[in-house]
C-alpha cells in the first residue's frame, strides 16, 4: 500500500507569544522551525527518539517534539540527542540564524553506524521536507 502525504503543522512554541508578528526575521525562523520539526518526524519514522537537548553545559531531557523545539529555539545553537530502543544513538547539531534550510549543521553517530543513524540523517532533505510540504507521512 502506498503511503499518503499529510502535511503536519509545525507546533507553536512558548516564545511565539514574545515575538512581535511583524518581526523581520520571522520568515527565516519559521523555515528553521519547519526544518527541525521535519527532522524530528523523519528520525521518528526511522526508529529514533529525541531524548535531550544540550546548549552547552546543561543537558535537558525531553519527552516530546514541542519540548525539544522549545529548548532548541531558546538558544543560538544546540545539540539534539537521539536513542534507538534503549541505546544511545547519535546527535544532530542545530545552528540557527543563517538561511534557515542549513539549520542542521552536523551530526555524530556511533562507530560503524550499526543502528543506521547516519544513514537516516543522510536521507533527510530539509528543502524537500519543507518546500514540498512532505513533513509528515502516514498510512492511508
Amino acid at each position: 500500500m502506498q503511503e499518503a502525504q499529510k502535511i503536519i503543522p509545525v507546533p507553536e512554541l512558548a516564545r511565539d507569544k514574545q515575538r512581535p508578528p511583524d518581526d523581520g526575521v520571522m520568515a527565516r525562523c519559521m523555515i528553521e522551525r519547519a526544518v527541525v520539526f521535519a527532522l524530528l518526524l523523519h528520525m521518528e519514522r526511522a526508529g529514533f527518539t529525541a531524548i535531550s537537548v544540550c546548549g552547552g553545559d546543561e543537558d535537558t531531557p525531553t519527552k516530546s517534539h514541542v519540548e525539544v523545539m522549545n529548548e532548541v529555539f531558546s538558544m543560538d545553537d544546540a545539540r539534539i540527542y537521539f536513542k534507538k530502543g534503549n541505546a544511545d544513538s547519535g546527535s544532530a547539531l542545530i545552528i540557527l540564524g543563517n538561511d534557515g534550510f542549513d539549520a542542521i549543521s552536523d551530526w555524530s553517530y556511533l562507530k560503524g553506524d550499526t543502528d543506521g543513524f547516519s544513514a537516516a540523517m543522510d536521507a533527510f532533505d530539509p528543502e524537500k521536507a519543507v518546500v514540498m510540504g512532505v513533513i509528515g507521512v502516514t498510512n492511508g
